[in-house]
């Protein structure tokens, strides 16, 4: 399972990658393809740092995916892929095109796959320490008692004492 969520952080940071590339070579021309606004070279300069900056934090994970890093990129990518739905709306700015479109998909899509198996991971996780636990404890679960069960326990107890004394006053 490890290999699938290295596998799916690869495919997200080579697709932020080439987007931020793009953006770095060919500014104008990736600001066409992806926007219907007016272009401005410090925003696309921006953008593509971002990108690029979110391929390497994808690509570094990747090496040794941990949970808890695996759902903050699930979820960064669950936002971005939300707020690129909300863009390619009519009124939105962003182009519906083959690119735009195939990233929205592996965006999407590596956040719920993402989403899913780590939430498996720790349903199984957490239904094997507790057969773990089981196991390892060695101290019999105590059983449950009522009220009343516990004060007739505690009587006797309490009528031997009285009996002792009746018996040391006898004498």
């Amino acid at each position: 399972m490890k290999n699938y969520i290295r596998a799916s952080l690869v495919v997200v940071s080579i697709t932020f990658l080439v987007w931020g590339l793009g953006f770095i070579m060919t500014p104008q021309t990736m600001h066409q393809a992806l926007s219907t606004g007016t272009y401005d070279p410090a925003t696309a300069s921006l953008f593509a740092a971002a990108l690029i900056g979110l391929s390497l934090l994808f690509l570094i994970s990747a090496q040794d995916p941990q949970r808890d890093v695996v759902y903050g990129l699930a979820a960064t990518l669950a936002f971005l892929g939300i707020a690129a739905a909300i863009g390619m709306l009519p009124e939105g700015g962003l182009h519906s095109n083959a690119g735009t479109l195939f990233s929205l998909v592996v965006t999407v899509g590596v956040a719920t796959y993402l989403f899913v198996v780590q939430s498996e991971a720790v349903a199984v996780n957490t239904s094997r320490a507790a057969s773990t636990a089981a196991r390892v404890s060695k101290k019999p679960v105590a059983k449950k008692t009522t009220t009343k069960k516990a004060a007739a326990k505690k009587k006797p107890a309490a009528k031997k004492k009285t009996t002792k004394k009746k018996t040391a006053r006898r004498r």
